[in-house]
Parts: structure tokens; C-alpha cells; sequence
């Protein structure tokens, strides 16, 4: 397969793309682009929470804004009403079909985040006693209601788009990146000061962006540094480092070929999400244990789930997510097919490390187990043990582990330099946080303090 020329309208080069097995040199105006957005990210990220938490503040709010104005604009277009109607009329027939569902999944998951650590990693930061079933449903309401209002200008565009072109609107309907980089340009050519809204537009993509990377970047420097906290003190030397390994690794995204990369990756990284998102329900659920996690969620907010509640998580956790997260998993790989872009067929060798991108992640959980099993009989080589009782002995919660300042007493926080920031006579109000971004770390306890 040659390379192929794209030319707008009036004749002049708008790239080319090459196939995989002749991917080109990097683009130097897309590599440098690319350079430009990890050291923007590199700035927000630095200092972990404290900068990222007050940047969020316009990334997340700015893109509300632009959708209100195309929202407005967009009613006023010929063919807004058929894209609106297109859009609001429920086709129920399409509930029978089990790509539906995983679609609906795969939106989910990629929306809230679910199985890629952000929501963990940003709640961690709350205080013991925040109200997280409160904050869980601003969070879940708020990304479905965001949904269903950004629909809006999306398919009054595309009725727009429809009656340019005299088709129907079911045929100009758009996904991924060509809604992104098709559909809504056009809306925006049309606009009165195309050049401003342009900015304006893209500008909005790059914040949405920021927000996606704000919080990948963030788990990484979190897993770290909860892990070894002695590199509190390095957090912008590890931030560097993370967002320079990033930028390498996407650098083939820039060349001739990068947009069958970009495709590759988005793709096959969904499975991967649904699959870790599998294996953290199971491990909530069963191995944990749901009847502690309601424990937990009890001593946090300091009342007690009405039995319905209790029976209602009980269940939904350990029977129904699990079964739903199975079947759409069992159907995605009976639906999935070779992956393909246009009417080119990526080649077998990028199908094969399309598949490793969606396995590798959910393989480090049973090689881990392994290498904990393993450091176990190292450990303790005379214990009459069988394996059985060793995997259930390592899968308990540890004894060391502190989920209440009521039930332990004196909390000690601060692992950075031990410093206590607030301790009383009472048990209940010996909680101290770390100055580090406000994360509370527990180190120690003492039950005779109280």
C-alpha cells in the first residue's frame, strides 16, 4: 500500500499517511506541538495536587462555557431540529444488541475514569471523615448529565452537516476523532470570526486534554510516592521524568503513520479497562470483602446504611457488577474483529501488540500474586502452611492497616518529617494530615492513648 495525499479544496497538502510498515520520520510541527502539551503538563503537574487541584479549576470549567455557546449557536442552524430529533428519539431495538452494551460500558469507564486509578488517587486526598457517598454522586450525575448536554450541539451540527449534504443524519453521524476534528470545525467555519472561534475551539480540546493527563500523571506520582515517601521531596525530578517518558513513547503518534497508532492504542486500550475493572470488583467484593468496605464507608461518614442500603451494595458489588463486567468483557471478545482505519487493514503485527497493550496491564496483577507467594515461602521456608492457606493469609487485610482514629486512638501523620499537626484527649479528634498536599498517612497508633 502507497502513501497517500490528502489535499483540501483548493489543491494545497494537508498531510500524508503512510502505511505501519512504512511509518515515515516524525512531523516537526506535530513532534513539537506534542513537546509543548507534556511541558505544559509538566508545569501542572509539579507539585503534585497543590498545582494541578488549582489549574483544574479553569480546565475543568472553560470547556462548559464553549459547549453553552456552540449549544446556542447550534439550535439556531437549518437542520438543527432533525439532528435534535435524530438524537432524542430512542430506538429500543438496539437494547437487544450486546455491542450497545459494551459501547455504553467502554463510555462509562472512559468518562469516570473507572479502572485507571484517578478517582482513588484524587480521593485519597479528602479527609477521613469526608462524605464520600455524597461526593460519589455529584461526580457520577454530574458526568451523565454533562453527557446528555454536550449531545445536544453535537447533533444539531450533524443535522446542519446532513442538510449541506443532502443525506440523512444517521449517515453523517460521526465518533472518536472525526466528530472532534470534523464535525464540530465545521459548525465552527460557519460561525461569525471563524479564526477566534477556531482558537477558542481547540483551545477547549486542549484543556479537556490536560484534565485526562492531570490525573494519569498523578496516579503515577502517587503510587510512588505512597510507596517510598522519602521521595516527597523529589516530586517535580519524578514528574519530569514521567512526562518525558510519556512524550517518547507517543512520539511514533507524530509521524505519517501516527494516526493508525493513535487508533491502535484507543482501541485495544479499552479492554484493558473493563478487565482491570473486572479484577478490582472481584478483589473488592470478595476478597476484601464488600462487608468491610461497608464498614469502612460507615466509620467515615459516622452513620449507619439503613439495612436495604446494606443488602443493596452487598449485592450490587459482589453479584451484579461482576456478572455485567463478565458479559461485556465475554461479548467484546467475541465481537472484536482485526482492527482496521478507513479501508486500511492495520497489519498482524500491529494487531499483536494491540493485544499486548490491552493484556500486559491485567497481567501484572497475577505476577505480582506470584512474586508475593514466592517471597512467602522464601520468607517462611519451615511453615506447615499449604499453598491455600498462604494465599488466604496474604489476602487479608493487614494487621498493621488503620481505618478508624475512633477505634485505635492516637493517629500520627506526616511521613515526611514525622510531624504531628493535631492531637487532643480524645480519641475521636486525634487525626492528624500530612502537610504533604493534605494527605492524611497513618503511621502509627497507640490504644492506651485514648
Amino acid at each position: 500500500m502507497y502513501a497517500q495525499n490528502y489535499q483540501d479544496e483548493d489543491g494545497y497538502n494537508t498531510g500524508v499517511i503512510r502505511p505501519m510498515d512504512d511509518i515515515g520520520a516524525p512531523k516537526w510541527d506535530i513532534t513539537l506541538t506534542l513537546l509543548f502539551s507534556w511541558i505544559v503538563v509538566y508545569l501542572c503537574v509539579l507539585k503534585g495536587i497543590k498545582t494541578s487541584g488549582k489549574v483544574v479549576y479553569f480546565t475543568a470549567t472553560f470547556p462548559y462555557v464553549v459547549i453553552l455557546v456552540l449549544l446556542i449557536y447550534g439550535a439556531t442552524l437549518d437542520g438543527a431540529r432533525d439532528g435534535i430529533e435524530f438524537y432524542m428519539t430512542p430506538n429500543f431495538t438496539k437494547l437487544g444488541s450486546p455491542e450497545i452494551w459494551v459501547d455504553a460500558a467502554g463510555q462509562i469507564f472512559f468518562s469516570l475514569s473507572v479502572g485507571m486509578g484517578g478517582l482513588m488517587t484524587y480521593s485519597s486526598y479528602n479527609t477521613f471523615n469526608n462524605n464520600i457517598l455524597r461526593d460519589t454522586l455529584i461526580v457520577c450525575i454530574g458526568n451523565c448529565v454533562t453527557s446528555i448536554i454536550a449531545g445536544f450541539p453535537i447533533f444539531s451540527i450533524l443535522g446542519f452537516l446532513a442538510l449541506q449534504l443532502g443525506k440523512k443524519v444517521p449517515e453523517v453521524v460521526e465518533s472518536g476523532s472525526a466528530l472532534a476534528f470534523i464535525a464540530y470545525p465545521e459548525v465552527v467555519s460557519q460561525m461569525p470570526a471563524p479564526p477566534f472561534w477556531s482558537i477558542i475551539f481547540f483551545f477547549m480540546l486542549l484543556t479537556l486534554g490536560l484534565d485526562s493527563q492531570f490525573a494519569g500523571i498523578e496516579v503515577i506520582m502517587t503510587a510512588i510516592i505512597d510507596n517510598r515517601p522519602k521521595l516527597v521531596k523529589w516530586k517535580p525530578l519524578i514528574a519530569a521524568i514521567i512526562c518525558s517518558l510519556m512524550f517518547l513513547i507517543t512520539i511514533n503518534m507524530t509521524c505519517d503513520a501516527g494516526i493508525y497508532w493513535e487508533e491502535l492504542v484507543n482501541y485495544f486500550s479499552g479492554w484493558s479497562l473493563v478487565l482491570i475493572g473486572f479484577a478490582e470488583v472481584v478483589v473488592y467484593g470478595w476478597v476484601y470483602g464488600a462487608e468491610n468496605i461497608l464498614d469502612n464507608v460507615q466509620e467515615m461518614l459516622g452513620w449507619k446504611f439503613h439495612p436495604f442500603g446494606w443488602w443493596y451494595f452487598r449485592i450490587l458489588w459482589k453479584v451484579v457488577t461482576p456478572l455485567l463486567l463478565l458479559v461485556v468483557v465475554v461479548f467484546n471478545f467475541i465481537q472484536t474483529g482485526k482492527l482496521s482505519y478507513g479501508n486500511y487493514l492495520l497489519p498482524n503485527w500491529a494487531q499483536t501488540i494491540g493485544w499486548l497493550v490491552a493484556v500486559l496491564p491485567i497481567l501484572i496483577i497475577p505476577i505480582y500474586a506470584v512474586m508475593v507467594i514466592v517471597y512467602d515461602y522464601l520468607s517462611l521456608p519451615d511453615s506447615e502452611e499449604s499453598i491455600w492457606q498462604r494465599i488466604r493469609r496474604l489476602t487479608r487485610p493487614s494487621d498493621k492497616w488503620v481505618s478508624s482514629p475512633v477505634r485505635y486512638g492516637e493517629v500520627l501523620a506526616n511521613t515526611a518529617n514525622g510531624e504531628m499537626l493535631s492531637k487532643s484527649n480524645n480519641a475521636a479528634d486525634n487525626v492528624a494530615y500530612s502537610t504533604s498536599d493534605s494527605k492524611a498517612t497513618i503511621v502509627s497508633y497507640n490504644p492506651k492513648s485514648s
